[in-house]
């Protein structure tokens, strides 16, 4: 079980390129990618998600991606030799007309404006992609061992909650058998007070008071709680993504527990019922961060 919070960061230097990658993720319903790198690598927006949804199913990704070109031929220097050349002829000429000595010197050629011109070089964009993808995975295997370690603190949490849970739904197992039983009772006496002064057929009342209260029967409910508390624990045992499955038997469990609490018309068991909700809406809060 993998958390969907994480921090990485990777980097890779090869040839005097270097890419740096650092990933931040948090907890979302789907894969969501959200990048930031300079507009001279933008094709590496493609190239991160490959190498991300290859490895993550889920998570709202925070992407930061950087690159430095350290070679002797990353950039090249041009002399306008034609401005240059009119730079010169100006000074020679206010030498002349103004009887000024001049002694022109690198220094001063460098603070012509114009006269030299610095381009980036085009750059290898296959080899960029390369050392990117080293840096990506390297940050990604950093972020997995954040994610897992966080998962087997959510893996343990959860699994002491619902151990919590079964042990709760025990009282309502012993108490099920005298819901239908105590309702019975309580309609009988109601029904003979009401109808004190009234000849009426007994016999025919009885059964129609057996067969309401035997709608308060929760057999079947315990029987579908107890069969999602099952497929919840093996789920949650799978080596493989398992937040969206987990989420779904919750809110099944919670159907199941939530009929229990409508149908039982018995104290002890509307206690135990909204303990368990408590502990479910608990275990609910930590699936919503796992992968």
């Amino acid at each position: 079980m993998h958390s969907m919070t994480g921090f990485g960061s990777g980097k890779c230097l090869e040839d005097g390129r270097e890419v740096a990658v650092e990933l931040k993720s948090v907890n979302h319903r789907f894969l969501d990618i959200n990048q930031k790198m300079p507009k001279f690598i933008s094709f590496l927006d493609i190239v991160s998600r490959d190498v991300i949804s290859k490895r993550i199913s889920r998570g709202h990704f925070e992407v930061f991606i950087s690159y430095t070109n350290q070679r002797d031929d990353s950039k090249k220097v041009e002399v306008d030799s034609q401005m240059l050349s009119q730079y010169m002829d100006a000074l020679n000429e206010i030498s002349k007309t103004y009887r000024i000595g001049s002694e022109i010197t690198f220094d001063n050629i460098m603070r012509m404006q114009g006269v030299f011109t610095v381009t980036e070089q085009e750059d290898d964009q296959e080899a960029i992609i390369s050392i990117a993808q080293k840096a990506l995975n390297q940050a990604l295997d950093n972020l997995i061992v954040m994610r897992k370690a966080e998962g087997e603190n959510l893996h343990k949490d959860i699994e002491k909650r619902m151990e919590t849970v079964k042990e709760i739904f025990n009282v309502i197992i012993d108490e099920a058998p005298k819901v239908p039983v105590e309702y019975m009772q309580k309609l009988k006496v109601r029904i003979r007070e009401l109808m004190s002064d009234i000849n009426f057929d007994e016999a025919r009342i009885m059964t129609e008071v057996a067969v309401f209260a035997d709608k308060c029967n929760i057999d079947e409910e315990i029987t579908r709680f107890k069969s999602h508390i099952m497929q919840f624990e093996k789920t949650i045992e799978m080596n493989e993504p398992v937040g969206r499955k987990l989420d779904f038997t919750l809110q099944e469990i919670n159907r199941e527990i939530n009929t229990i609490g409508s149908k039982a018309n018995n104290a002890t068991i509307t206690t135990a019922v909204m303990d368990i909700k408590a502990e479910l809406e608990k275990v609910r809060e930590q699936v919503q961060n796992i992968e």
